[in-house]
This record gives C-alpha cells, sequence and structure tokens, in this order.
C-alpha cells in the first residue's frame, strides 16, 4: 500500500485491485473517509471488535506500531481493510 500511494503521489493516479482508477485527489477522499468512519461513525464496541479482527490479520501491527491513530499503523489498518474488497464480505461483519 505505501509503495502504491507514493507512485499514487507521483503519478496522479492509482491503480487498486479490486477498486480501479483513482486520481491521487480522489484517493486522498477515500482514505478519509474510511479512517474518519472508524474513528467517528462507530460505537467504542465496533471499534474494539474491528480492531481484534485487524490482530489475528497478517496485517495487524506490530507491538512497536499498534498505535492506530500513527500514520504507519493506520497505512497498515487502511491496507487491512481494503485487502479484497469489494470481492470479499465487509471487515466490519466478520
Amino acid at each position: 500500500m505505501q509503495a502504491a500511494l507514493i507512485a499514487g503521489k507521483r503519478d496522479g493516479v492509482m491503480e487498486l485491485d479490486g477498486i480501479g482508477r483513482l486520481s491521487w485527489v480522489e484517493m486522498l477522499v477515500l482514505i478519509d473517509l474510511i479512517i474518519r468512519a472508524f474513528w467517528t461513525d462507530l460505537s467504542h464496541d465496533e471499534q474494539e471488535h474491528i480492531r481484534s479482527q485487524h490482530q489475528e490479520s497478517d496485517l495487524a501491527p506490530s507491538l512497536a506500531d499498534r498505535s492506530y491513530d500513527s500514520r504507519y499503523g493506520s497505512l497498515q489498518f487502511l491496507t487491512w481493510l481494503l485487502e479484497g474488497w469489494p470481492h470479499t464480505r465487509a471487515r466490519a461483519s466478520h
């Protein structure tokens, strides 16, 4: 995801599996909406449920990077949320 974001910023467009081609601005808006929805639209219990699923995945942050409000932690979380989308069920419903 980090390499895709860097290339997208440089090239002005991104191509993501399952999502398609997005301009850099569209990608920033998508990222902002996803992260904002997690922090503002979900209850604490819903957030904890999603975090516990994330912790069991291969994209879980290491002990040093567990802060979900850090840039790297948010990048790992976003990558996990988008993995397989839209061809998999929503992460929150697993």
